[in-house]
């Protein structure tokens, strides 16, 4: 079972940045600081609970789709018709991961992986009206390849998802939220009672007098083997509180806090808006296939821009494990097809000679364009322009 702790790349719906600008801001920015590899989810998924429907990761050839049909989608399906087109499956296939489906309704919130046990809310068997519980437990045993510990389902929480409530703290122990335990104590005792049957239990502990009733949102932190990124509610004292317990739980890894209350008052945060994998780094083979050849194509493109924005595209083919970032990837792109108009319009029977030939990039570096060399210029640029649609999409 591949774990948070394990996980090494996080992808995102295109849609965070457009509905949770200070959120994705602040993502991005720790990301890159950090070298951590992130991306986009392809076939442009526009609901950011990205989440809830691609598959879950059972090893590293192993991602096990289910069917996306929430019935607190379904309740409004005329509203959330978009949502419900997200089909992880199909996202997954066209990334290039292994699949194997589960003939089960399900949300990925809903899945709490915890070494060899899977810790999910009994909602399951609500969603799935036409198994027995006998038979969804079968399934979810089979295909997810794990025990199977099933909490109470939180009715004030309409989605019914284990993230809001605990969270694996590795060693054979589980963190779980303080909302239960401030707002709902007997609750709290019933989660704890049924999670000490497999797991030490950690409680995350709120010590202020007045409690925030987002304060649920602190367990749905997203977790990659480098770094841990906690929600923070901007209430100072609880937002610093959660951060102090979190890194004493994970004294090896770092810990730091990311404004979340865009997601957080839409009922969601970190772990709900991301997705992520241990991916090892072995390329898809149509993109492995193109960098051979490439290669020489890059350098030398490289040293007739005479500038740094190929510098990124040309250490990843040199060393596929130096995998840009997005941003890095784009800046790119940007510069190959203004390069590719700017030579096309030189050729144009329209361009004067006597205009200007030189164009201005982006980092300082400015190149010149002539008839005789136009050319080149643009079969260069169509070439690595596909490559670099092609790496944007990985």
């Amino acid at each position: 079972m591949i774990t948070d702790n394990q996980t090494n790349k996080i992808y995102f719906s295109p849609a965070l940045e457009r509905d949770c600008p200070r959120l994705w801001a602040s993502i991005y920015q720790a990301l890159t600081d950090r070298k951590i590899r992130h991306g986009l989810l392809m076939k442009e998924p526009m609901y950011f609970w990205c989440r809830d429907y691609m598959p879950i990761q059972i090893a590293e050839d192993n991602f096990v789709a289910y069917h996306f049909r929430p019935d607190y989608l379904l309740k409004e399906k005329d509203k959330y018709e978009y949502a419900l087109k997200c089909d992880g499956y199909e996202i997954c296939k066209a990334m290039n991961y292994p699949m194997t489906e589960m003939d089960l309704v399900l949300d990925g919130g809903n899945v709490v992986k915890c070494g060899d046990t899977i810790v999910m809310t009994d909602k399951v068997f609500l969603e799935n009206p036409d198994k027995s519980r006998l038979e969804v437990e079968r399934i979810l045993h089979e295909k997810l390849q794990s025990d199977i510990l099933f909490l109470p389902w939180d009715t004030q929480d309409y989605c019914g998802h284990s993230d809001g409530m605990v969270h694996f703290a590795g060693e054979g122990r589980i963190l779980i939220s303080s909302y239960y335990y401030d707002f709902y104590p007997y609750f709290a005792k019933e989660i704890e009672k049924i999670l000490k049957k497999k797991f030490d239990v950690i409680r995350l502990k709120s010590n202020i007098k007045l409690k925030n009733r987002n304060n649920w949102a602190y367990i749905n932190f997203l977790q990659t083997e480098k770094l841990i990124m906690v929600p923070q509610l901007d209430i100072e004292e609880e937002d610093a509180l959660a951060i102090e317990q979190i890194s004493k739980v994970f004294p090896n890894v770092e810990v730091i806090g990311i404004p979340a209350l865009e997601a957080v008052n839409d009922d969601g945060a970190l772990n709900c808006v991301s997705w992520n994998i241990k991916d090892n780094g072995t390329l898809p083979h149509e993109l492995a296939e193109i960098i051979s050849p490439i290669k020489q194509l890059i350098k030398e493109f490289q040293e007739l821009m005479n500038g740094d924005i190929m510098k990124p595209i040309r250490q990843f083919v040199e060393d596929t494990t130096l995998y840009p970032s997005p941003d890095e990837i784009g800046k790119a792109k940007h510069a190959v097809d203004s390069i590719l108009r700017h030579a096309e319009r030189v050729l144009s029977p329209s361009f004067i000679p006597e205009s200007s030939r030189r164009l201005a990039l982006s980092d300082g570096s400015v190149i010149e364009i002539t008839i005789d060399n136009a050319n080149k210029w643009i079969n260069a640029a169509g070439i690595l322009s596909v490559f670099l649609d092609r790496l944007r999409q990985f």
